[in-house]
């Protein structure tokens, strides 16, 4: 009887933890080896209840003028910078296999610099804020409208980001990123 009772604990102890651990793992092989599986674990990290506290890092857009309060604007986007980067990940999402992955966007920090300094003469220690904005469309003009060949002007050809409204922020902190030298900020969302 003595045996049999360690055989069974031998059993609960090892074989089914070994046998559950076997099948979980082809499927989960599978779907890390298409791509499945990052893209799971993310969408169920950024919609879980918890991860509200996480800080989002966001690239920011700096521009003279308030978010209009339709919701939508297109926007011509002067830094080459944060063209490049958008254009990058323009690029990336319009490769993807993933149908859900193509429906997500870039969300890009929008601060109005007028609404700024209003804000920090008012109060000096008062924390930089603004919009976050989903990037749902981006265009790109390859030359000139005048068919010239010569070099576009600054008003001739720009990059057009159509964005749309998502929800206020607070900038917690700034830094540069090195490699493309665009401003990034850990943000608070706001409700």
């Amino acid at each position: 009887m003595a045996t049999r009772a360690a055989s069974d604990r031998v059993f609960l102890t090892c074989l089914i933890p070994l046998a559950i651990a076997t099948f979980l793992s082809g499927p989960l092989a599978v779907l890390h080896f298409h791509g499945h599986l990052d893209h799971a674990l993310s969408y169920a990290f950024r919609h879980t209840a918890w991860s509200q506290d996480v800080i989002e890092e966001v690239p920011l857009l700096f521009h003279a003028d308030a978010y209009p309060l339709d919701g939508k604007k297109t926007i011509a986007l002067q830094d080459q910078r944060l063209q490049s980067l958008i254009m990058a990940f323009n690029a990336s999402y319009a490769r993807s296999p993933l149908p859900s992955t193509r429906s997500e966007r870039l969300i890009i920090g929008y601060v109005p610099v007028n609404e700024t300094l209003k804000l920090q003469s008012r109060d000096r220690s008062a924390l930089l804020e603004g919009s976050l904005l989903r990037v749902n469309r981006v265009t790109k003009c390859e030359s000139s409208p005048s068919g010239s060949q010569s070099s576009p002007g600054p008003h001739e050809c720009q990059t057009m980001v159509h964005t749309e409204l998502e929800q206020p922020f607070r900038v917690r902190k700034v830094r540069r990123d090195h490699v493309s030298g665009v401003l990034f900020a850990q943000i608070e969302r706001l409700a």
